[in-house]
């Protein structure tokens, strides 16, 4: 039984000293990683653009695609138009005035929903889906 354990001592050192060099060699590569976490304003911007408030919405447009939202209490609601994160409240410039409900989003007091673009002069709502692509069995 001691010799085992003398055995398996003996094999632990001699692992660790073969590991030594490939060890000094990562450190030595692990130096030209640069920086692993974030600067201060690399954090800023990834938690303003979680939060919505960093999203430009460019151009003015009159065609409004919603690909998403989500419905939070307190008006923390966002919702995703041309690819951009957009606010409830505070209303953000250049981006529409949108409410957000369980069922759509309200652009400009026109409803639309995820999927559809919304033509914000005429209210006329186009889908993504081609006609009669969804059945609904009861």
């Amino acid at each position: 039984m001691m010799k085992t354990a003398l055995t398996i001592g003996m094999f632990r050192i001699g692992f660790v000293a073969l590991m030594m060099p490939a060890s000094c060699t990562v450190f030595a590569a692990g130096s030209q990683l640069g920086t692993v976490f974030y600067s201060p304003s690399e954090r800023a911007a990834i938690v303003a653009a979680r939060s919505g408030t960093d999203a430009k919405m460019g151009e003015a447009t009159t065609y409004y695609a919603v690909s998403g939202f989500v419905k939070r209490e307190g008006d923390k609601s966002v919702a995703w138009i041309n690819g951009h994160p957009v606010a409830e409240k505070p209303q953000e410039e250049g981006a529409p005035p949108i409410s957000v409900s369980r069922d759509g989003v309200l652009i400009d007091g026109k409803p639309a929903k995820v999927g559809e673009t919304l033509d914000a002069t005429s209210g006329e709502r186009s889908s993504a889906l081609p006609p009669d692509a969804v059945t609904v069995i009861k």
